[in-house]
């Protein structure tokens, strides 16, 4: 058997665990109209090494590098416990004496694991995708048990995720002081078996203590049932004192009727979330569910609503959907299907660091505004700061170089990207002749005048969107503030944020980071000969029409 194969559009690593370890990423786009989420994984346990929002800090399942990773995924992400005819067993564990068969499928805009075990008589299937086009950032999880002998299987199951850090944990405290963090985790509607995982206040050493509202979530359901399947979010319920996770020995000591019946504690502690399922395996077993962030709870109930099977299979077709639309400028079909995934992969890759250019119309001209950027912050360079924005239209920060060479081609799809990205560079040269490492997104003010104006098209919480106008913006947080506070308007919510851009003025930002480089100002050449190889006839226009000025960097290197 080859190790790897291509088939349908999937890259498939046969006993994927018994390869080199690697480390890779999911896209981590959700649409112009939904909220991302960071997403990295390897080719150990069940893959999801770490996940969260915004950044480092915004993490589910905290963020490690990959030598860490390599070594902990397969205990401390997802995991799947299983009882069959009163034999207790771990799917896609790494010390298992059974039968099995794995592989790993690594799809454009999802991943999936599968374990074929004929000790057993099962397959488990198991596919990660990201919620598209929806209000809220989710990791959805889609486990599929097929019965492989025809005959009925009596099974209990525990399917989840090992550790679930609540909202309001930054990095540097799970890191360094997660011991004493633990003094303020709670688990909250756990009652409705869709558990909200968060902070019961602020942490900081200050005299004020504020109150913290939004929080991460759980929920699972199986087949077509839209009542949600109880979550164990104790560790200890399942584990006993065993903490070093190796067993579940509850788990394998009790009934898993008897785990739900058991005292869960809701605080102070670091919780898990288990979905808990008892019935009989005909031929097929669908189980789904998402791990994600919301900003209240009553957010969460009145979403939660519609969630069910139905509900997440349509949110895979849509991220598979979006997948395929990212990269339809370079569909190609030759005589080798492997190739063509190449370059879809590789233009994917470019615009995820450099941004993919959309147009609004603006006072003068089109307005450029690049979306789905980040700075290349996988678990291989965890030295680097990424920054996902948790909105709609997302992008986030770049290296100067790195967006610079990513944007090389944004003028043979885009043409009005042509100038904009020359300009940009060059204004963000210094008179020395270096340049500043960090490139931040663009962000929009509006004037007085102008803000009276697009307020007319606002019927209520006028005093909410205009604190938003009053000071630098971007599309995403003016779109959230009219989601979250369930703003009227006379428009669409799309619409008038397109009215609001049209009204407004465009500005592009840097920041020093932490040096100073003086050779990457040649990358600004690629982009110049590229926009000539489009419009050769605008050379003159391009260096003498509209004003160029220097960077002034607020740090300086002092004289010796």
């Amino acid at each position: 058997m080859k190790p790897y194969t291509y088939e349908d559009s999937r890259f498939i690593i046969n006993d994927y665990d018994e390869q080199k370890p690697f480390a890779s990423f999911l896209p981590g786009v959700a649409g112009l109209d939904g909220i991302p989420m960071w997403v990295y994984y390897t080719n150990r346990g069940q893959g999801i090494a770490c996940f969260g929002t915004e950044n480092k800090d915004g993490a589910i399942l905290d963020f490690v590098p990959a030598n860490v990773a390599y070594r902990r995924t397969e205990l401390q992400g997802f995991r799947t416990f299983i009882r069959i005819d009163g034999i207790t067993s771990e799917i896609f564990s790494s010390v298992s004496t059974d039968d099995y068969n794995r592989r790993m499928v690594i799809l454009p805009n999802g991943v999936g694991f599968e374990e074929t075990n004929l000790t057993l008589g099962i397959k488990v299937s198991v596919n990660y995708f990201t919620t598209t086009h929806k209000p809220y950032a989710g990791l959805v999880r889609k486990v599929v048990l097929t019965n492989l002998d025809g005959e009925p299987k009596q099974i209990e199951l525990l399917d989840g995720l090992m550790t679930v850090w609540p909202y309001k944990n930054d990095n540097f405290a799970i890191k360094n002081m997660s011991n004493l963090a633990v003094a303020w985790f709670e688990v909250f509607n756990h009652e409705n078996n869709i558990p909200f995982y968060r902070n019961r206040s602020t942490t900081s050493d200050s005299a004020a203590v504020g109150s913290v509202e939004a929080g991460h979530f759980y929920a699972a359901y199986e087949g077509s049932s839209a009542k949600a399947l109880p979550i164990l979010y104790d560790p200890d319920v399942i584990f006993g004192n065993h903490t070093g996770l190796i067993k579940p020995r509850n788990f394998e000591k009790h009934p898993l009727s008897k785990l739900l019946e058991m005292d869960s504690v809701s605080a102070n502690k670091l919780p898990c979330a288990f979905a808990a399922y008892e019935g009989v395996l005909g031929s097929e077993l669908i189980l789904t569910s998402i791990a994600g962030k919301m900003s209240h709870l009553d957010q969460l109930n009145a979403i939660s609503k519609a969630f069910c099977t139905e509900y997440f299979l349509k949110i895979e077709q849509a991220a598979n959907t979006l997948g395929e639309a990212l990269t339809q400028d370079v569909k190609s079909k030759t005589a080798y299907p492997i190739f063509d995934a190449y370059v879809r992969q590789t233009y994917l890759d470019n615009l995820l660091r450099g941004g993919y250019p959309i147009l609004f119309e603006g006072k003068d001209k089109p307005i450029v505004y690049h979306v789905y950027s980040r700075i290349h912050g996988d678990m291989e360079r965890e030295y680097n700061d990424f920054y996902v924005e948790p909105a709609f239209y997302s992008h986030g920060n770049g290296n100067f170089r790195d967006v610079n060479q990513n944007r090389r081609n944004d003028v043979y799809f885009v043409k009005e990207a042509g100038q904009f990205n020359i300009k940009q560079f060059m204004d963000l040269l210094q008179m020395d002749g270096q340049n500043p490492l960090v490139i931040k997104g663009s962000t929009f003010t509006i004037s007085d005048e102008d803000r009276d104006w697009v307020l007319t098209h606002v019927q209520d919480q006028k005093e909410i969107i205009a604190s938003v106008l009053d000071k630098n913006f971007t599309p995403g947080a003016l779109m959230r503030h009219i989601i979250e506070q369930r703003i009227s308007l006379t428009v669409s919510s799309e619409d008038f944020v397109k009215l609001v851009l049209s009204r407004s003025e465009q500005h592009n930002d840097a920041a020093y980071g932490h040096g100073f480089w003086v050779d990457h100002w040649t990358y600004n050449m690629d982009l110049v000969d590229n926009y000539l190889n489009v419009f050769p006839d605008q050379l003159e226009s391009l260096i003498f029409e509209g004003a160029y000025k220097y960077f002034q960097s607020p740090d300086v290197v002092l004289p010796r």
